[in-house]
């Protein structure tokens, strides 16, 4: 397996670049348990992944030289496991405004997908490694539909690129893209990490179909909702009726 490094935009560090692997997080799961610890935001991005994993055990589905997967260590100031969506709030407030720099149709679809329109163009995977009560430390994976034109049948009617949205794309290298959202992941995180709910405020302000009447399902039922917000500990708030509900991750599903 070939591999290379690229010189990024942020806090002077290097993007490993390899050939192919299976899952960029399990990959560099296996360089984090060394007995050499890797840097805060340490990246390694791949120009192919054979098995790539999103949420709620879903692969996801990519294409060498279309899509770009990638995934970073995050070692967090002081994080307690009860705030751990804080992370996610991070990553996905930096994203949308990497994002937004191509399309203004985009938008945070809870917990964890970045929407073009009413379609996704890109998912991301945390795993923690706890310690006691505070996060160790993360690898976030995420991966990007940059210059796919088609997609399978099972999943072309609820997945876009950016490609298909931004008839105008200017091409760019994946790396480039690469470094690009690593320097505003990590630029977010300085200013901001003290600031949880800032963030948290903002990922709200963004957030995919907030107040508008929508299908879900949970626990067997389908039902009309409208998303209130989202709270510290990731958990969604539903307009049901007079009734406001609470789901946890994967307790309630968004239909349409």
């Amino acid at each position: 397996m070939q591999n290379n490094t690229f010189s990024g935009d942020f806090a002077g560090q290097n993007i490993i670049i390899v050939d192919e692997v299976s899952s960029t997080n399990d990959y560099l799961k296996a360089e984090a348990s060394n007995f050499k610890p890797c840097d805060n935001f340490t990246a390694i991005m791949a120009k192919h992944q054979s098995n790539g994993r999103g949420q709620r055990d879903n692969s996801f589905h990519s294409v060498a030289g279309e899509s770009l997967t990638f995934s970073f260590i995050l070692i967090p100031k002081q994080l307690v496991v009860a705030d751990v969506f804080a992370i996610q709030t991070l990553i996905s407030v930096s994203l949308y405004q990497w994002l937004s720099q191509y399309s203004d149709q985009c938008a945070i679809k809870w917990p964890n997908d970045l929407m073009l329109g009413d379609k996704k163009v890109c998912g991301v995977l945390i795993e923690n490694t706890i310690k006691g009560k505070e996060i160790r430390y993360s690898i976030v994976g995420i991966g990007i539909n940059i210059g796919q034109r088609d997609f399978p049948d099972d999943i072309a009617r609820k997945a876009t690129s950016l490609l298909r949205e931004v008839p105008d794309l200017i091409e760019r290298p994946m790396e480039e893209h690469c470094a690009n959202i690593l320097s505003i992941i990590q630029r977010n995180y300085e200013a901001e990490w003290s600031n949880p709910d800032g963030l948290l405020s903002t990922y709200n302000d963004l957030l995919y179909r907030k107040g508008d009447l929508s299908w879900f399902e949970a626990d067997g039922e389908v039902f009309q909702g409208n998303i209130s917000h989202v709270d510290n500990r990731g958990v969604i708030h539903i307009h049901h009726g007079s009734v406001m509900k609470q789901y946890y991750f994967k307790e309630v599903t968004l239909l349409r």
